[in-house]
């Protein structure tokens, strides 16, 4: 088996050009509203890509559009070791890479990690102005009318 991606010439008029990928389905939130399931969801069990093989997806996206924006998500995307790693060779390659998180677990460590690796962009759920809808419906319900404030930088 090739790890090239063959493109028939009658799909060459084909871009992608906006990809959001599900890098993991782990997430340290429990969400009743996300369709991952809930041994992803509460980490019990995985069976996302390893680095390499992320790397080889990357390859491939390449060879179809070198030039599309390419958004790292899940789950949680910061729960996998490796994210860094595969922003920084998706920003090597040219991409337009923006982290697609709940936010949580940015922090100023994090955020420079992120920035560091070539990220473009974060993209940060946020499900209503109002702090107690936001938090009950990012199954934050502890969290009453307290806002979920990311640290200031």
């Amino acid at each position: 088996m090739s790890d090239t991606l063959q493109i028939k010439p009658e799909k060459m008029d084909f871009r992608a050009y906006s990809i959001s990928w599900n890098l993991t389905k782990r997430c340290n939130l429990n969400c009743d509203h996300c369709y991952l399931d809930a041994d992803f969801r509460g980490g019990f069990r995985s069976d996302e890509l390893d680095t390499n093989q992320c790397k080889r997806v990357i390859d491939q996206i390449a060879e179809v559009n070198p030039n599309a924006f390419l958004i790292l998500t899940g789950g949680e995307p910061l729960l996998r070791p490796d994210i860094y790693e595969i922003i920084r060779y998706a920003a090597d390659k040219k991409f337009m890479v923006v982290l697609g998180t709940n936010g949580t677990l940015i922090n100023k460590t994090n955020a420079q990690k992120i920035k560091q690796a070539g990220a473009h962009g974060v993209g940060i759920s946020i499900d209503s102005m109002e702090a107690t809808k936001h938090n009950n419906f990012e199954a934050f319900p502890e969290l009453g009318n307290n806002p979920w404030k990311p640290s200031e930088y």
